[in-house]
């Protein structure tokens, strides 16, 4: 997974420069970026996700760590 949203990021970067070659209005760094998005989509979820879980697991631990000193 971790590769394949490298490889999204990186196919994206180099596509800006140069799109590879063509075939029927089709360039092939384009399109592997294309097949490499669902990959990076499916991780920055799962990212977003663990900060949600991650801040909420704070916000508790302070709330306790609050209330043991009050």
């Amino acid at each position: 997974m971790c590769f394949g949203n490298e490889a999204f990021y990186g196919l994206m970067y180099v596509n800006h420069f140069w799109p590879g070659p063509g075939v029927h209005g089709f360039h092939f760094i384009a399109l592997l970026a294309a097949l490499m998005f669902p990959i990076a989509l499916l991780k920055t979820v799962i990212s977003l996700v663990h900060l949600c879980t991650a801040a909420q697991t704070l916000a508790k631990m302070d709330r306790k760590t609050i209330r043991q000193y009050r």
